[in-house]
């Protein structure tokens, strides 16, 4: 597949497949590995994200890089979302929160067969109000150094 291609499979996989996780059947293997989590297979993956957007109901997710090169492409990508289920702990807090992160992905014959994903989650955590702010956090620090 040519880079322009493979850029097209990221962009659809981030953009248009968390709103509906059955496009995942069409471009996602079903050995895919999400690296760092214990999802194997594209149904440990569908079920990953259809929690997910239980939780985030109306979530957004906007590709807003695509870079290739060789079979990876990387993915810098802003998500936007409303929580109202619990998540990581957290009970339903119905405040919207938006967050960056950035999946490099491995496409081989038109699907994507691995994952790896880096994401703003204090900054997230910090908009449902479950962290401080970072200012007040590096207020409290440097009042411990006295």
């Amino acid at each position: 597949m040519s880079l322009k291609e493979n850029k097209a499979i990221a962009r659809r996989f981030t953009e248009e497949g968390w709103p509906n996780p059955d496009i995942f059947d069409e471009i996602v293997a079903d050995d895919f590995v999400w690296h760092g989590t214990n999802v194997t297979t594209l149904e440990d993956f569908k079920k990953l994200a259809f929690g997910f957007m239980s939780i985030f109901p109306d979530m957004r997710t906007t590709a807003e890089d695509v870079i290739a090169e060789g079979d990876k492409v990387t993915v810098r990508w802003t998500f936007t979302g409303t929580q109202t289920g619990e998540w990581a702990g957290i009970l339903p807090t119905n405040k919207q929160a938006t967050w960056a992160g950035v999946a490099i992905y491995r496409i081989a014959d038109g699907k994507v067969v691995e994952g790896w994903q880096w994401a703003n989650m204090m900054g997230a955590f910090r908009q449902l109000g479950v962290l401080p702010p970072w200012n007040e956090m590096v207020e409290q620090a440097n009042s411990r150094l006295g």
